[in-house]
């Protein structure tokens, strides 16, 4: 059939060209309508894709015809992934990127402030490793020539890491991460068994937070 129909964004009638010689099928309507549904969750969301066909499948209570005809995940597949490939960037080829010029400022025109940073997949927890990686970073430094003299360091509380960054920047300032300490509170708090407590005693969870909040208050005030 040759017939053809016009319409505009909103689905709205234009015009007509040539005449339908064909039955109706309103099964094959129902199957665009789910394409198109799948198509436009697709596009916008980073679900599977075959999760994604299943659950339009499921909810859009197809005509039984239209159900014999729908085909399965495995078989939309392919297609859906090419129209995800197409709205998707594509995988990088290297680690290092500039950064627009649109991402270093803020809406006021000052500049972000971001660090040089560096991720290390460790043997062990243990000082003489962390002293390991702390000359490791200082050989680096140089060879970039570079100072590495840190003024102030912050970490968690691994003593063995807190042990390291004292025998090798005995003169930096150590801060122990804020996050850090309350999260080590709440787990002592579990440790004695008082999570239950915590949770009903609001005396019990204001002490616990009071504890927390110390950390933020200056040595005269303690």
């Amino acid at each position: 059939c040759s017939a053809n129909v016009h319409t505009n964004q909103n689905d709205h009638f234009l015009k007509a060209n040539g005449h339908h010689h064909h039955m109706p099928s309103p099964e094959q309507i129902e199957l665009r309508n789910l394409k198109q549904k799948v198509k436009d969750r697709v596009q916008v969301e980073t679900n599977s894709v075959p999760k994604i066909y299943e659950k339009e499948l499921a909810r859009s209570n197809l005509s039984p015809t239209a159900l014999i005809l729908a085909p399965v995940a495995t078989e939309a597949k392919s297609n859906l992934n090419r129209i995800r490939r197409k709205t998707t960037a594509p995988l990088p080829t290297s680690s290092e990127f500039e950064i627009p010029d649109t991402y270093r400022n803020t809406f006021n025109g000052e500049l972000f402030i971001y660090f040089p940073y560096v991720i290390s997949l460790l043997s062990g927890k243990l000082t003489a490793i962390y002293r390991q990686l702390l000359s490791e970073l200082e050989y680096h430094a140089e060879r970039l020539k570079l100072k590495f003299e840190p003024v102030h360091i912050m970490s968690d509380f691994e003593m063995s890491l807190i042990k390291a960054i004292k025998q090798k920047f005995p003169k930096a300032m150590h801060h122990g991460c804020f996050f850090h300490l309350c999260q080590s509170l709440y787990k002592e708090v579990q440790a004695l068994d008082l999570a239950e407590a915590y949770l009903n005693d609001e005396d019990i969870r204001l002490a616990c937070r009071s504890t927390m909040a110390l950390a933020l208050l200056s040595f005269e005030y303690i």
